[in-house]
This record gives C-alpha cells, sequence and structure tokens, in this order.
C-alpha cells in the first residue's frame, strides 16, 4: 500500500494540474461568471494545491518503510470533491438583470397614459374594461 501511494500520487497530481488548467480554461470562456465565482473557484483551487503541498511534504519526511496518513482513496475522494464543487460554480446560470432595469423597461413598455375617471380615451384606445367585441369590429369595418 506504501509502495502504490507513493508510486501513483504523482500522477494524481498531474492529473489534477491537468484539470485545473482545463477548469481555468473553461471559466475564461464563462462571461456570466462573477468575480465573487472566479475568486471562490480559485480559493477551492488554491486548497487543493495547498493539500497535496502537505501530503508531498509528509511523504518526502516519512522513511519508505513508515505508514502513511494518506491513502488514494483520500485523494480521489477529494479530487472528485473539488470536481464537483468547481462544476457546481461553471454551471451556474448567470445572474438575472437588476431590478432597476426591470422596472424601468416595464415602466418604458408600460407607459400608455390612462384616462382618469370621467374622462374620454384618446383616439386609438379603448375604455378601460370595453374590449371590442367582434360583432362591434364588423359592423365598423362595414361603415
Amino acid at each position: 500500500m506504501r509502495y502504490l501511494f507513493r508510486t501513483e500520487f504523482d500522477e494524481w497530481v498531474s492529473l489534477y494540474e491537468k484539470q485545473e488548467a482545463e477548469t481555468l480554461q473553461r471559466a475564461s470562456e464563462i462571461k456570466h461568471l462573477t468575480e465573487e465565482s472566479r475568486t471562490e473557484m480559485q480559493v477551492k483551487m488554491e486548497a487543493m494545491r495547498t493539500w497535496f503541498a502537505e501530503v508531498r511534504s509528509v511523504l518526502d519526511n516519512k522513511q519508505k518503510h513508515e505508514d502513511l496518513p494518506y491513502t488514494l482513496t483520500m485523494v480521489e475522494n477529494k479530487l472528485s470533491t473539488l470536481k464537483a464543487e468547481v462544476n457546481g460554480i461553471l454551471s451556474r446560470p448567470p445572474p438575472a438583470p437588476k431590478k432597476e432595469e426591470e422596472k424601468k423597461d416595464e415602466a418604458a413598455a408600460g407607459e400608455q397614459p390612462q384616462p382618469a375617471e370621467g374622462e374620454q380615451p384618446a383616439e386609438g384606445q379603448q375604455p378601460a374594461g370595453d374590449a371590442p367585441t367582434s360583432a362591434g369590429a364588423d359592423e365598423e369595418m362595414k361603415e
């Protein structure tokens, strides 16, 4: 088990480095990713690099016949957890438009003046609640 960990650990580190490069490339292509999300992702990847450095330090300081506090399963689990977290960040939907912009859009679209109670509607407008009926529209067309 010790031998296997020592020989395969570097392969896992290079696998992670390749995955990190691909993730950074993918993140650079996502335009709606917020700065906060990018920072969160960077923090998680930095924590993984720190953990790998810690494991490397333990490997370098332990004799080959001594048991290690890490296993390949731990490395694999840590990598898959990180991958899931980063993919979750990268697959977040674009942020919704700000409410102020929505209100301005709605106000601009709905700014047809409504007649006050008792006033006649402007030409081309129907009085509130008086929707044209098909029979009434037919009669107007005949005239």
